[in-house]
């Protein structure tokens, strides 16, 4: 009995530091879901798509998608896809969450410190992460376009939707991800030279 009662309470002392540093959940889920997608994405490797899941992001052309869905259904692999890229969808709400916590969470720090260069990247930061939440998700839903309608013409318009929200979603992570470690190097900045001039 006491050893269940102590597991007990190391389990309610985990969720409770959890809840405390929601910011350190986040990134563990994070990685997690990049380990799984990470995995799935790999199964989907083929000559025609040499980086897996990720190749029908930015074809070509429409030879080139139907290429990669050939070799997919070849390897009777069309509905992995399908999964991998619905799996995705809890993976863009996951690093949204994330990034624009981190956003906050320094602007806060930066406020803390009365540091006001650099703040307004927190809301830039929170925007950013949001619109490239919204680029993948389109790109998500295009690809699942492409998978659904294979067999048929493969449609220009759905081939540029997604080539263009994939590279405006990377673009628009690694502004965030600039600005996270702007931010971060000013507030280290900011704790360091704090307790110096306040004992003036």
């Amino acid at each position: 009995m006491n050893i269940v009662a102590r597991l007990v309470q190391m389990f309610r002392d985990l969720f409770g530091w959890l809840r405390a540093h929601p910011g350190l959940l986040l990134l563990a889920l994070m990685i997690a879901m990049l380990l799984v997608l990470g995995r799935g994405s790999a199964l989907l490797v083929t000559g025609e798509a040499p980086l897996g899941g990720r190749s029908l992001q930015q074809p070509d052309s429409a030879a080139e998608v139907t290429a990669i869905l050939n070799s997919w259904q070849t390897r009777d692999a069309l509905d992995h896809a399908r999964r991998h890229i619905k799996i995705d969808f809890a993976f863009i709400l996951v690093y949204v969450v994330f990034f624009a916590y981190v956003c906050r969470w320094l602007g806060r720090r930066l406020a803390e410190f009365g540091v006001p260069q650099l703040r307004w990247g927190a809301p830039w930061g929170v925007a950013a992460s949001i619109a490239a939440g919204i680029l993948d998700t389109l790109e998500n839903v295009g690809m699942l376009s492409l998978i659904a309608n294979h067999g048929a013409a493969v449609s220009q318009t759905t081939i540029q939707l997604v080539y263009w929200c994939a590279a405006a979603k990377y673009l628009l992570l690694a502004l965030v991800i600039v600005l996270i470690w702007l931010m971060d190097v000013r507030r280290m900045n900011a704790r360091v030279t704090l307790p110096r001039s306040s004992s003036r």
